[in-house]
This record gives C-alpha cells, sequence and structure tokens, in this order.
C-alpha cells in the first residue's frame, strides 16, 4: 500500500522520501492509496486541516500526530522522521505543568530498539538499565555521529551512564534545565561530565525554558549562564501556548539564545583595564601605535643621533598616520558599520620640508604649517648650535639617509 505522508511544515527530522509532502497535491498529484496527515504542534493545527482539505481529494485522508492528542505505538522508521531518527521509548514519569507527553502517552513505555544515531525518546535516562543498554549497544554499530537531541534528565544521570557516554563518544548530549528543580542536578551533570572527558569531542547543550508566566529576560539570562558555567552551551525554549503564540518581548530574547554556539559578542559584562578604550581593544591600540611609529618614519637610531628632534618630529608627523582599516568580517562587510568596507581617504600632502644633516645623519621633516616649521627650527637651532646649514624647503617624505664623507647611501 502507497501511503503519502503530509507535514505542515519541512524541519531537519521531516522525511524526505517520494511519499513525504509539505504541500497541496499540485498538478500531477501521486497515486496513493491513503493520506495521512502528520501534526506535531498545536499551532500548525489550522494548516494541517487546510492541507487535509486538499488532499482527501486524492486518497482517504486522516490527521494525526502529537497535536492533536494522538498517542505513539510502536515506532517505525523513516515514516514520520528522517531516516536516522529513532525513538525507543515513549512517555514520562513527571507531572511536568508545560509538558503533554505524560497527559498523551502515560508513563514511560519501553518499545523495539529499531536502528539510528539520533535518539529522540521523550526521556530515555527513565528507562530500565536492560533496555539502556540495548540502545547504547545498537548506538554502537552506527556509522554515523551519535546524537541525543531529545533530551535528557540530569536528576537521573548515574555513574554508569556517564561511562557508557565515555565509551560511545557521542556528537552531542542535550539536557533540560525546566524549572528551580533543575539548577542543581544540571551544575552536578555537568561538572561530572567535564571530569569524566566529555568535552571538546561532544558538545554539551542545555535546553533552557524560559518565557512563561512571570518570568523575566533578567532571571532567564541568569539561568541561561548558570547553564554556561556548568559546562553546558544553552538553547533557549520559549513558552508557547496552544495557540503558538509567545509572550511579548520574547521573541528577540529567543533568538539571541537559540544558537549561542555561533560565535557572536558575549554580553556578559566584563571588567576592564584602567586606560583601555572600549571601541578598540588593546591589542589593536598597541599594533595602531606600532603603525604610526612606522608610518612617521623614526628609529631609535634617529633620535640618539638627533636628541630630542625626534618628538618633535613625532608631533609634525601625526598628520600622515593612516587610521587602521576596519575589521572584515564574512562577506566583506564591516562589524562596525554596516557599510561595505572602503580604503581610507589619503591625507593631504605636506607643503614645507627640510632636510637637516646632524653628524652623518640627514634628517628630512616635514610641516603642513608654517607656524609648526618657525617653531621646530627656533627649538632645533637652540638644542644642536653645531648642526649643519638647513636644505632648501622641498617636498620630502621622512626618510633617513646615512652614509659617509664620500657620500650617502638609503637607509
Amino acid at each position: 500500500m502507497r501511503v503519502a505522508r503530509v507535514f505542515p511544515r519541512r524541519t531537519k527530522a521531516t522525511p524526505d522520501d517520494d511519499l513525504a509532502f509539505t504541500d497541496v497535491p499540485g498538478l500531477f498529484p501521486p497515486e496513493v492509496d491513503r493520506v495521512e496527515v502528520s501534526v506535531a504542534f498545536s499551532w500548525d493545527l489550522k494548516r494541517a486541516e487546510y492541507l487535509a482539505r486538499e488532499w482527501r481529494h486524492i486518497a482517504p485522508t486522516e490527521i494525526g500526530g502529537p497535536a492533536v492528542g494522538t498517542p505513539g505505538g510502536e515506532f517505525d522508521p523513516g515514516r514520520f522522521l528522517r531516516a536516522g531518527y529513532v525513538i525507543t521509548s515513549r512517555g514520562c514519569p513527571n507531572r511536568c505543568w508545560f509538558c503533554e507527553v505524560w497527559k498523551r502517552e502515560g508513563d514511560v513505555r519501553e518499545l523495539e530498539v529499531k536502528e539510528g544515531h539520533n535518539i529522540l525518546d521523550d526521556n530515555l535516562l527513565a528507562c530500565s538499565r536492560e533496555h539502556i543498554e540495548k540502545v547504547f549497544e545498537m548506538l554502537k554499530g552506527q556509522r554515523d555521529p551519535v546524537d541525543f537531541s531529545g533530551g535528557l534528565e540530569a536528576a537521573r544521570l548515574e555513574d554508569w551512564h556517564i561511562a557508557r557516554f565515555v565509551d560511545l563518544k557521542p556528537k552531542q548530549l542535550f539536557f533540560a534545565y525546566d524549572g528551580p528543580e533543575d539548577r542543581e542536578p544540571i551544575i552536578e551533570a555537568g561538572r561530572k561530565l567535564v571530569a569524566a572527558g566529555m568535552r571538546p569531542h561532544c558538545q554539551l547543550r542545555a535546553f533552557v525554558l524560559c518565557g512563561y508566566a512571570k518570568d523575566t529576560h533578567e532571571a532567564a539570562e541568569r539561568r541561561m549562564w548558570e547553564v554556561i558555567d556548568a559546562g553546558f552551551m544553552p538553547f533557549a525554549m520559549v513558552y508557547r501556548g496552544k495557540d503558538g503564540k509567545r509572550a511579548p518581548g520574547w521573541s528577540p530574547f529567543q533568538k539571541k539564545w537559540a544558537r549561542p554556539a555561533f560565535p557572536r559578542r558575549s554580553t556578559r559584562p566584563r571588567r576592564m583595564a584602567a586606560g583601555t578604550s572600549r571601541s578598540r581593544a588593546p591589542g589593536r591600540r598597541a599594533r595602531s601605535a606600532g603603525r604610526a611609529t612606522t608610518s612617521s618614519g623614526m628609529s631609535r637610531q634617529r633620535e640618539t643621533a638627533s636628541g630630542n628632534v625626534g618628538g618633535s618630529i613625532g608631533h609634525t608627523a601625526k598628520g600622515r598616520i593612516s587610521a587602521p582599516p576596519p575589521r572584515r568580517v564574512a562577506g566583506g562587510r564591516s562589524d562596525e558599520v554596516n557599510e561595505p568596507i572602503k580604503a581610507p581617504k589619503p591625507h593631504p600632502p605636506t607643503t614645507l620640508g627640510f632636510g637637516v644633516r646632524v653628524g652623518t645623519t640627514l634628517l628630512s621633516v616635514s610641516f603642513a604649517r608654517e607656524t609648526e616649521r618657525d617653531e621646530w627650527l627656533r627649538n632645533f637651532g637652540a638644542r644642536h648650535p653645531d648642526a649643519g646649514d638647513i636644505a632648501e624647503p622641498v617636498m620630502l617624505k621622512l626618510t633617513e639617509i646615512k652614509g659617509g664623507d664620500d657620500g650617502e647611501e638609503e637607509g
């Protein structure tokens, strides 16, 4: 029998075979004997009903799934979940106020263990040790990276679980932080898993429930940081009612904390060293200072030969220093302004230059204003009465020329 499965939306777990659909039949519908519309979330019910109306002209159609309260039976790999996802048990012994699993599935029911590498059980650690051992044995034979994306209860984590996780080397483990009662267990679980050497080859993640009645952004962010300090990367799960709506103001928070594993600037307050600018890191300040010295052309040898001449040159040469280019990010854009990166504008050339010989060193100095030139000449003449003649004003760059009595050579 050919059965078409129809889903209101496509996710990573949606089947991708030829009889899995996420839209209306179209002009060339498939030849099928029955249509099953599967809806997981209550806020997708309207679209699921619309799809059912469109598909009932093709074959007998029925709606099922968690959103309509249909309890799950034995797991059929690839039927309602993409190949590789597997469910080995259903139900949960807990009675969480926000959860529909225990209302729909009841207590834990252990199923036949089928092949797969991504475990989506409601509460795997609530199963018997015999069943969990079977699951681990099945996972050891999988070629794809093992993933526990269904979520694990930290309060039920035992030492023998950790030993099997270490031996299995999964890609990632998801735990849950749903309320105050989960705080201490998840901190203890993180401590044990990190001490056992689960990181860095395994990503430790945690679903963090937030956005429910009387919850605040400050309290939710504090829970996020508690999870991070425990060794997990948080994944914000903002509470939705049956209509699928979140409380006002929680969508930006969810976007910020749903995937913090991606590189992003941290919002945690940091202590800053005295004299450090917030707009630029100390390393960049140091590099800019290095570029300034290079741009001006000064060197230690010149400063030694000319006494305080270097200080005056440094002052007059500031106008020649180019600003550091903006930092580049993916896409060739600047991370400080939302514009394409542009080359720095060139500074206007200086118009007054002099060459001065001090011993065997020829200094070339340039100025942008006559007042700067006159002040420099007065100071230089007072400090170096034995200096040679000053050359005629020319356009010179700040370079150092050294040589003997017979000739000169560029340095």
